[in-house]
């Protein structure tokens, strides 16, 4: 699995953009850093700090946590075809809260 850095040129896109735009974060997506994060075990853990901490501290992100309302609408969609827990509650988050969804697909 190849992990696909952002680098400087979508950071200076995501600056230009954010001046129109608030870009969100799921509480819920750190489950998901995690395990990848636990799948390499050569990571510069000062790297690992740093993005962390800028993902949490910037003040570039709107963080919005899980509601009894997104976790109804995530246990629904496995019915209609999606099995992935996460995604599932990212999707029903973007649904919920009114906000686009966006993602960056890493290739295996």
């Amino acid at each position: 699995m190849e992990i696909e850095e952002v680098g400087k040129r979508e950071i200076e896109q995501m600056e230009k953009v954010s001046e129109k735009v608030r870009f969100c974060c799921s509480q819920i997506s750190f489950v998901e850093i995690m395990g990848l994060l636990g799948k390499h075990r050569n990571l510069d853990k000062q790297i690992v700090s740093i993005g962390i901490r800028s993902l949490l501290e910037s003040g570039r992100y709107r963080w919005v946590s899980p509601t009894s309302e997104i976790v109804q609408l995530a246990m629904e969609l496995p019915s209609n075809g999606h099995k992935d827990n996460i995604d599932n509650l990212l999707y029903a988050t973007a649904h919920e809260s009114k906000i686009l969804f966006l993602s960056l697909s890493i290739a295996n």
